[in-house]
């Protein structure tokens, strides 16, 4: 009898040693996720988020063909960048041409004296062309400093009748 109360008192004091040992571990596991969390919150935090610039006009802007080439004024937007940000700019409109058999508009964003993207829309109707606008440029990386985007629209149609309107401009930074 005294054999078997020593067997049984050894396993207990095994399986304690083994439910201390298996607690310990967890517990040392929980603090380092904890301590992963707070050190990645921290960098996230240090490295912040976007930066997000817009700026809206929901007015006509008349888009005369005699001038050529329109500055939309109401549109100049100035952002700043660090060096190697990463820059996303969207321009939103509603578009209204009013052409006589065919005319081309071009709208486009002039940074730094470039101009972005070289594209136009060429419209060839005999009636009024009414549609919505987007158009977005992509900076993969940037120079530090600060920038206007200016934009520039044109079209070849000397009719007074087409515009541009409810327009939205936006610069993320990141």
């Amino acid at each position: 009898m005294a054999k078997s109360r020593k067997k049984k008192s050894s396993k207990k004091k095994s399986s304690k040693k083994q439910n201390t040992g298996q607690t310990l571990g967890v517990l040392a596991l929980i603090i380092s996720f904890g301590a992963l969390g707070l050190s990645l919150s921290q960098f996230f935090l240090q490295q912040g988020g976007p930066t997000v610039y817009s700026l809206s006009h929901n007015d006509i802007i008349v888009l005369d063909g005699i001038s050529l080439i329109d500055h939309l004024s109401e549109l100049d937007l100035t952002y700043s960048a660090k060096a190697g940000d990463r820059v996303l700019i969207e321009f939103t409109c509603e578009i209204y041409v009013n052409p006589i058999g065919s005319t081309d508009l071009s709208i486009n964003f002039e940074i730094g004296g470039s101009i972005f993207p070289p594209s136009k829309i060429h419209v060839y109707t005999d009636s009024y062309l009414f549609t919505n606008g987007y158009m977005r440029h992509y900076i993969e990386s940037s120079d530090a400093g600060e920038f206007e985007v200016v934009l520039i629209a044109s079209i070849d149609d000397e009719s007074t009748g087409s515009f541009i309107r409810n327009c939205l401009l936006t610069v993320t930074v990141y």
